[in-house]
């Protein structure tokens, strides 16, 4: 049995303290189930508190890691087409095993909008944001008008109505494709993974950004919460946030090759971000036992 999970880890660490610990593998299942046995000594939240610091790290190092995300963003964001967005469990601040960081090359010099969005924007927008018959947490791309600025037609694909979509999985293999040709010697380990265009160290998503929060995000917007967390001004700068269109569709969906996922990492971590040390120590260990868990 080895004790590698965040949740082995700190019960190991516990267990030097204040408990005795029996370790059962439930058969056929990824977990175990652990026999404690309190020792004289009574445990208290102080102990917990250095546990659980000890493996996420002191208030300084989380900062540290963020810094260190922030500045490569700032230091990497020299395209005239678009930006980096760094995001995932790095970025938060976690550096514990399984932890990963997502590279975003996200394209701004296309302008989308949601479709009730269309008539306000019309002249402004290049691609419009379609939500309906599609899973949730999907959407499909339609082309409002041709950009001179960014050739789409490569990429788009006319459906029987006579509208024209962006396809997703399209806009991957003519991103992968352009890497190749204009910079070979540079991305000649440069492969498809499911969103991401992949080289030996990390993938790039290239992707688009909504300029407007979707319906189907509002009714987060206006959820009860009984703690006022997160408070109003925080909700107001999540929605004021981009939400972010990943170019993968949802399995086994008859037009998965046409649907852009929806993603709200940079909403995510301007909640994370708002975490104090306490709420953070206890964010990254629970985080780390759900990913365990799929």
């Amino acid at each position: 049995m080895h004790f590698q999970t965040i949740s082995h880890r700190v019960l190991a660490e516990w267990n030097k303290r204040h408990f005795f610990m029996r370790a059962v593998e439930i058969p056929g299942k990824n977990i175990c189930s652990f026999t404690l046995r309190l020792r004289s000594e009574k445990p208290n939240a102080e102990t917990l508190y250095q546990v659980i610091s000890k493996i996420v790290g002191p208030v300084e190092w989380i900062k540290t890691r963020r810094s260190y995300w922030k500045i490569s963003e700032f230091i990497t964001n020299v395209y005239d087409f678009g930006r980096i967005i760094y995001s995932g469990s790095r970025a938060e601040g976690l550096d514990l095993p399984g932890s990963d960081s997502d590279t975003m090359l996200v394209f701004t010099l296309l302008s989308v909008y949601p479709s009730n969005e269309t008539l306000q924007y019309s002249a402004d927008t290049d691609l419009i944001l379609i939500l309906d018959n599609v899973r949730p947490g999907f959407a499909l791309v339609k082309v409002h008008k041709v950009s001179p600025v960014v050739d789409v037609q490569i990429s788009s694909v006319r459906m029987e109505n006579g509208e024209v979509y962006l396809s997703s999985k399209l806009w991957r293999e003519f991103f992968l494709y352009n890497c190749n040709i204009r910079h070979p010697s540079r991305f000649d380990i440069l492969y498809l993974h499911g969103p991401c265009s992949t080289m030996k160290i990390d993938g790039i998503e290239h992707d688009f950004v909504c300029h407007t929060w979707p319906d189907v995000a509002v009714e987060w917007v206006n959820r009860r919460r009984k703690n006022n967390w997160p408070p109003n001004t925080l909700v107001q700068e999540v929605v004021e946030s981009d939400c972010i269109l990943i170019p993968v569709g949802a399995k086994q969906s008859s037009t998965e090759n046409l649907e852009w996922r929806l993603s709200f990492s940079v909403a995510e971590l301007k909640l994370i971000y708002s975490m104090n040390h306490i709420q953070f120590l206890c964010y990254g260990p629970l985080k780390m036992i759900l990913r365990q868990g799929h």
